[in-house]
């Protein structure tokens, strides 16, 4: 399912739930309203009731005389005519019934139940003895629809009750308005859900435009095609996101660029460099003037160092290139240090130096060659700066779910100007043992090499020499030394 609908569907999901739940909830207190309405109503009209009754008597016991039964009387059989809102009420549905001390009925306006004791309905027992008097009954008892609500007064003479008044309600009166409400609830939260629907489908199509266009001009430069970056209006997440994969579009093809540029260069190279190599090696043999023998040898020097600077370019672009390693393996460190000490076997024997391996941890998860070209970087400079007939430490320890590699040397240590820059591309220090530079990209390539094994460099000055520190992850087959 597409973005756009996925988000859609759940925008009217959300809002579907919170009409229905809303609806549901105002559906259920309509009537409880309408109830609480009509016995606010029926309140006031029964000691409105109480107050006249009482004011027409004139003795200790409650009488109902022919003037007030005909008024009460003619009240229910009166025809309104009133067109409430979209509703005509034609009749009078109000019952009413007073009694007298004892809840013997004096008056009943529909003329069944006078002379009934009626002292027992708790809107009568309850006013009479001074409390709020109100009942429901059904009219039928089968019949659910046909429950009336009863509220009574009392009616006091000289502080005393001296009887009861109830005014009656028919249930089914408010269903007409209770219906009502409904039906324009439903009409009102099905227009408000028509219109979150339409907000949202603007919503979502203004929004699939714009992560559209960010997805195209994407695919578009992964399959190498040439297309002008998307322009999008605002700045919000996805503005920020099409100008996010323009930039990395830029620079990815940068990286692209500058390996194309390296590896042409390399190629092109490589046969000069292989001449001038023979060249320099045939020349240093038959010449026996010193100086020309000198200036054979630093030929040869030189078109070596070029080599390893075309070379270390070439690593350096297509690392800066890689997201990932191109390889996992379990790969043993040691073994890694000591295949460098063979290498370097010449060149540790002509300087004096020796190579001291302090430790044994477990396997490292990761690209034995980017590794191997890491430690050959760091080792080779420990080599070139340490101090002739000195030891080289390499310590190896883990601790806290990770191995560490420390490389000691005894020597000069780095000018404090330069520590902040020491993995800065083409910076580098003169050698001691040469006086000449080198490439500047050693430390760099050991970088980009820790941040695809997640782990991290560092060098510093100690007291008397310079120490370099890998850190890496140990692997979940490894055993924890320390």
């Amino acid at each position: 399912m597409k973005l756009s609908l996925r988000l859609l569907f759940s925008y009217f999901l959300i809002v579907g739930l919170m009409t229905f739940f809303l609806s549901n909830f105002v559906f259920t207190e309509v009537k409880p309203l309408l109830r609480q309405t009509v016995e606010e109503t029926l309140v006031d009209s029964a000691n409105m009731l109480a107050e006249i009754i009482a004011a027409d008597s004139d003795g200790r016991t409650l009488t109902v005389d022919d003037g007030m039964r005909a008024a009460l009387t003619g009240f229910t059989l009166r025809r309104p005519e009133a067109g409430i809102w979209t509703l005509q009420k034609n009749h009078i549905d109000m019952h009413v019934y007073i009694t007298d001390a004892h809840g013997m009925v004096l008056f009943d306006s529909r003329g069944r139940d006078q002379g009934t004791d009626y002292s027992q309905w708790n809107d009568v027992a309850r006013t009479l003895a001074g409390q709020y008097g109100a009942r429901t009954t059904r009219d039928d008892p089968s019949d659910d629809t046909s429950s009336i609500l009863y509220i009574a007064a009392p009616i006091y003479f000289d502080d005393r009750i001296v009887g009861v008044v109830s005014v009656g309600k028919p249930g089914k009166t408010i269903e007409p308005f209770a219906a009502r409400a409904k039906k324009h609830l439903l009409l009102y939260g099905a227009v408000m859900l028509g219109i979150c629907l339409a907000i949202g489908l603007l919503f979502t199509r203004w929004l699939a435009q714009r992560l559209g266009k960010v997805r195209n001009f994407a695919l578009s430069v992964s399959a190498n095609q040439r297309v002008p970056a998307p322009t999008l209006r605002g700045n919000d997440e996805v503005a920020e996101l099409a100008q996010a994969v323009t930039q990395m579009k830029e620079r990815l093809e940068g990286y692209s660029y500058v390996e194309q540029t390296v590896q042409m260069l390399v190629h092109e190279m490589k046969s000069p460099l292989s001449a001038i190599q023979g060249g320099s090696e045939i020349l240093g043999e038959e010449l026996h003037d010193a100086p020309l023998k000198k200036l054979a040898n630093n030929i040869r020097a030189q078109s070596d160092r070029l080599k390893i600077l075309l070379n270390s370019l070439l690593a350096l672009a297509r690392l800066e290139k890689l997201d990932q390693l191109p390889a996992h393996t379990q790969v043993d460190l040691v073994s890694l240090i000591e295949q460098w000490q063979r290498s370097r076997a010449e060149r540790l024997e002509a300087r004096a130096l020796t190579v001291q391996v302090i430790g044994h941890v477990g396997t490292v998860e990761g690209d034995p060659e980017l590794l191997l070209l890491a430690l050959n970087n760091l080792l080779d400079n420990a080599l070139d700066f340490a101090d002739a007939g000195s030891t080289l430490k390499v310590a190896l320890s883990s601790a806290a779910g990770k191995i560490s590699v420390t490389i000691s040397d005894r020597g000069a240590c780095i000018p404090d100007y330069a520590l902040d820059r020491l993995f800065e591309r083409f910076y580098s220090l003169a050698r001691p043992s040469s006086d000449q530079r080198g490439s500047g990209l050693g430390l760099s390539i050991v970088r980009q090499v820790m941040l695809l094994h997640n782990g991290c460099v560092s060098v510093k000055n100690s007291e008397d020499g310079v120490v370099a520190i890998i850190e890496l992850p140990a692997s979940s087959h490894s055993p924890i030394h320390s």
